[in-house]
């Protein structure tokens, strides 16, 4: 499919449907049927679902036990310190 650019006042519209425009009311349809199209380009594969999960976890993981390490260098010097 061969796609053209409309240019209206403030935005661009790539329209796939290269059809002549015959009423008032056919800028509104086109727009309409350009969002499935467009929502196609944001949709999501459950793989980048994953990957974000994935990324979210491991940045979980990272800051419990970085806390968890922390508070055990504390606990060690604690111990340390009560040491003859």
């Amino acid at each position: 499919m061969k796609s053209r650019m409309h240019e209206t006042k403030n935005s661009t519209i790539f329209n796939q449907n290269i059809k002549p425009r015959h009423s008032e009311h056919s800028e509104e349809s086109s727009i309409i049927n350009e969002l499935p199209g467009f929502f196609a380009t944001l949709r999501m594969t459950k793989l980048t679902y994953l990957a974000i999960l994935a990324s979210l976890l491991d940045l979980v993981l990272f800051i419990s036990f970085w806390l968890a390490i922390k508070q055990l260098r504390a606990k060690l010097s604690l111990h340390i310190t009560h040491f003859p």
